[in-house]
């Protein structure tokens, strides 16, 4: 669809790509043209309207998705230990200013807490816990949180002790922090974490496709990348090896056969912005 031309690129989010070729980074739409030159130090994803990005000359800003430069000088980005992803577009909040929501926009009251944009709710730190705030500045889920990830398809990833769980856009708990990682919602299941490795669940936190594998990721267009037994290979939502990893070992399914990886899971699943000098994983 998009001929090799870039020297990395990231999945598509609101219909626009991040690219690099050499050391300059642009987006692209989903007809491989740019949406503005590639010309940024520096390239985020977009939530909503709008993706951070660092200029030529060093510039924080945010470029919509006509391309055009926003916001230029008024954010920063911060490298935060822990963290995931590692690198968290912020918006200032000193000198009794205001907070701006990426994906909408709006302003919203600040005070002297940090916060990050998601798309929908914005998560908001509090003494040391997150929780996040709506568009008019309340609290639609309280501060309780070792750490709160952005919402994907309404479920989001939070942190409590050394696990992770699931809640709603509402801070129900859908799934208990039970998981020893978790990733993102796509295509109605989530890659998670277990002693026994790594699976899926459903939207109900009910494991849909059996912990077997040392890493997985995100579902794109109804596959998932894996890892199993030193290998790698695609699984449908049901499971199953588009190919199978291991051909002819048995007669078994390979979706239904009982796998044994011989080392702890290493790779985690990442949904992250390119990679940055200063970003942490």
């Amino acid at each position: 669809m998009i001929t090799p031309q870039f020297d990395e690129a990231n999945p598509f989010r609101y219909g626009r790509a991040a690219v690099r070729l050499g050391n300059r980074f642009g987006f692209i739409d989903k007809d491989g043209k740019y949406i503005s030159s590639p010309d940024f130090s520096w390239a985020g994803q977009f939530s909503g309207d709008l993706a951070p990005v660092r200029t030529a000359d060093g510039v924080m800003a945010f470029v919509n998705r006509s391309g055009k430069l926003e916001l230029a000088g008024k954010s920063t980005v911060s490298c935060r230990s822990g963290s995931r992803r590692g690198l968290h577009p912020l918006v200032p909040v000193g000198n009794g200013g205001s907070l701006i929501q990426l994906a909408s926009g709006s302003s919203i009251p600040s005070s002297n807490e940090r916060a990050t944009s998601p798309t929908g709710l914005l998560r908001w730190l509090s003494g040391g816990r997150m929780g996040y705030i709506d568009s008019k500045g309340k609290f639609a889920v309280n501060p309780q949180y070792d750490f709160g990830d952005e919402f994907y398809e309404g479920l989001a990833v939070f942190t409590s002790g050394a696990k992770m769980g699931f809640i709603d856009t509402k801070g129900r708990v859908v799934t208990d922090a039970r998981f020893l990682a978790a990733a993102h919602f796509s295509d109605g299941l989530a890659a998670v974490k277990t002693e026994d490795g790594w699976g899926f669940i459903d939207r109900t936190g009910k494991m849909a496709v059996r912990p077997k594998f040392d890493s997985a990721s995100m579902f794109q267009n109804g596959l998932a990348l894996v890892t199993v037994g030193g290998k790698e290979a695609y699984v449908t939502t049901a499971g199953a090896f588009v190919i199978d990893p291991f051909p002819g070992r048995s007669a078994t399914p390979a979706h239904a056969e009982q796998l044994n990886p011989s080392a702890s899971p290493t790779v985690t699943p990442s949904t992250g912005d390119l990679r940055d000098p200063s970003r942490l994983r």
